[in-house]
């Protein structure tokens, strides 16, 4: 079925199962498509400074916060916003697997280039590769 996410000031988001730890507040997917009319809402995550976790999932079947909007099938009925069982069947975690959120920067691990040893001038091109690992 359709539906369409409207709101006026507060998007709607879902509220994700891991705290940022400096900020101690849950860390929240905000609603990328309202106002149209789809099978599928999208919410997305953008990860902040500080947001850890070891498998991303939302909080608990009351995870969709609606703000002041509402989400309506095409015949202007408010539909079921109860998520399923946090973990379970067709859950984030179920569907996704494990991802990881995690403040470990890369590092350079490699640098290098496929050109062998010679002379080159103005206007040769020689690509550098720069690899990163954990």
């Amino acid at each position: 079925h359709e539906v369409t996410a409207t709101y006026t000031s507060l998007k709607p988001y879902m509220t994700l199962s891991h705290s940022n730890a400096y900020h101690a507040k849950p860390a929240k997917a905000n609603l990328t498509n309202p106002n149209v009319r789809t099978e599928n809402l999208r919410f997305t995550y953008t990860v902040e400074v500080n947001d850890a976790s070891s498998d991303v999932g939302y909080l608990s079947f009351d995870s969709i916060v609606l703000g002041d909007g509402s989400i309506k099938d095409n015949l202007g009925r408010a539909v079921n916003d109860t998520m399923r069982q946090a973990g379970g069947k067709y859950s984030l975690k179920w569907q996704a697997g494990q991802v990881n959120v995690d403040q470990t920067r890369p590092r350079i691990d490699r640098v290098h280039t496929d050109l062998t040893s010679a002379e080159y001038g103005a206007g040769h091109l020689i690509p550098i590769d720069v690899n990163f690992t954990r």
